[in-house]
């Protein structure tokens, strides 16, 4: 059958596992046929190839997927962008990334989709131990000498800076909580969490959240050049 509605699934190991029970629930949500296109994969960047137990694993910014999509025909599209906390253990500073991020946001844009873009789980990073930390940093971040204490600084600010950068990141994590998606990452379901963030968040957020961010950010880039 001809598909009459598209998802686009951007992340990385939250959502790679996570990858049947959201294709399950976006094909419970809309009864129509679902185009499901993603770019996920586990220690995936969003701006530079990486390398995660020997696999080479492009950015998801440069990735082939946006080329893919410009060739398809245009339909009502929905966007998850996740899993944005890598970048900051491959060493990308908050600005880079927010740029990487926006870029896959203008991508998005073009199709017009509703987009929800979710924020580090801060609490999560808490719990962990110095010692859990490091050996995980050691096993998927060789390169990075990250500890714990300026991992949860940046991952911090990095929320921060998308609270600020725009009114989407405000809406999402508004309905985050509000549905308990928060509580949910955060105690280590990510599986139920993406679940309902499909289900009952995902159609609730438009594209005009997207036009104010943009608005917003040109505001600042002209105050800037001034």
């Amino acid at each position: 059958m001809t598909p009459t509605r598209r998802v686009i699934l951007l992340g990385a190991s939250n959502l790679t596992r996570s990858f049947p029970t959201v294709v399950a629930t976006v094909r419970e949500t809309w009864s129509e046929p679902v185009e499901i296109m993603a770019a996920m994969g586990h220690g995936r960047s969003y701006g530079q190839d990486s390398s995660v137990l020997g696999k080479k694993i492009s950015g998801i910014f440069p990735c082939a997927l946006w080329q893919d999509l410009q060739s398809r025909a245009a339909l009502p599209t929905t966007a998850l962008i996740t899993d944005i906390g890598n970048d900051l253990l491959y060493g990308a500073t908050p600005d880079r990334l927010l740029d990487w991020i926006e870029r896959s946001l203008d991508h998005l844009a073009r199709t017009n989709a509703n987009v929800i873009v979710t924020q580090l789980p801060i609490d999560s990073i808490k719990a962990l131990s110095e010692r859990r930390f490091t050996l995980f940093r050691r096993v998927l971040f060789a390169r990075s000498t990250l500890t714990l204490a300026a991992a949860i600084d940046l991952a911090h600010e990095m929320n921060e800076r998308l609270a600020i950068a725009g009114a989407i990141l405000t809406g999402s994590i508004f309905l985050a909580d509000h549905f308990g998606l928060v509580t949910l990452i955060a105690k280590g379901y990510p599986i139920l969490a993406y679940a309902m963030l499909v289900l009952y968040v995902v159609p609730l957020l438009t594209y005009g959240l997207w036009s104010l961010w943009r608005k917003r950010c040109g505001s600042r880039d002209r105050t800037a050049a001034a």
